[in-house]
């Protein structure tokens, strides 16, 4: 006669290996995607207060501050747009790059 618990253990065995599986696939997934979370929220936190410096900061700091602003301004468009772009045509395209998903 065969018991309900080792069936019930093997079931739970089963669903933390499936969701182990199904974290690291999330965490190799965030992996990539940090990155340029990380450069995009340094950005965004060095940007924002330089405005107010800016703003009152007086002649010494305003020309400084805009030449940040229009610098981090600058390397944001560049990486919205020319990462991308480079991305497409060397990996999708002429397939120089393989680039590989974990399966």
């Amino acid at each position: 006669m065969i018991t309900q618990q080792p069936i019930s253990q093997l079931y739970e065995i089963a669903l933390l290996v499936k969701q182990r599986e199904l974290q690291k696939a999330l965490y190799d997934q965030d992996l990539r995607a940090s990155v340029l979370d990380i450069v995009d929220r340094a950005k965004k936190s060095t940007t924002i207060p330089e405005f107010a410096l800016a703003i009152d900061g007086g002649p010494l700091w305003q020309p400084l501050c805009y030449a940040q602003i229009e610098g981090l301004a600058l390397a944001a468009v560049i990486e919205l747009i020319l990462v991308r772009v480079f991305y497409a045509f060397f990996v999708l395209d002429l397939k120089i790059i393989k680039w590989e998903t974990s399966k």
